[in-house]
């Protein structure tokens, strides 16, 4: 189950690699009327067993410009998880926007 915790508006090039300099052509992620691409912030909840498991943290408050999270433990609670039900926490990679929240401090901690 996806868990969202917010959005990203940024330029193609931080994302885009295109080797003939030419302009960005994502069908499946086109760009809005300002030229920018706008993604999800997302981690997914696995449930099996008795392990609740999060793929990816979200990227938490305040990390980059121009990205609205920090959702993150709202909608997981919205999904009837609590944060101290999460029994594992898997990273795709280590990029900040996938592991945002294991460096937040505060009330929200995930193991």
């Amino acid at each position: 189950m996806p868990i969202i915790d917010g959005s990203a508006t940024v330029p193609p090039e931080m994302t885009v690699r295109n080797r003939q300099s030419s302009a960005s052509n994502c069908a499946h992620q086109p760009l809005d009327d300002q030229g920018q691409l706008q993604l999800g912030i997302d981690s997914y909840l696995i449930r099996t067993g008795n392990r609740t498991v999060l793929v990816d943290l979200g990227l938490a408050p305040d990390q980059i410009h121009e990205a609205v999270t920090g959702s993150l433990s709202s909608r997981l609670r919205a999904a009837g998880v609590e944060p101290d039900d999460v029994t594992d926490v898997d990273f795709t990679h280590l990029h900040i926007d996938h592991v945002g929240w294991s460096s937040v401090r505060g009330d929200v901690t995930f193991p």
